[in-house]
């Protein structure tokens, strides 16, 4: 939820929890950027 991830960054802590299918996804798209460059 966003008022979590705005404290998350305001605090510099690291870990986010998303839920896994989100994770993957993410990892996934992450992933293609990379390929591509």
């Amino acid at each position: 939820n966003l008022p979590k991830l705005l404290n998350a960054l305001q605090n510099e802590e690291t870990h986010i929890r998303v839920p896994q299918p989100i994770a993957d996804k993410a990892r996934l798209a992450l992933q293609r950027m990379l390929d591509l460059s």
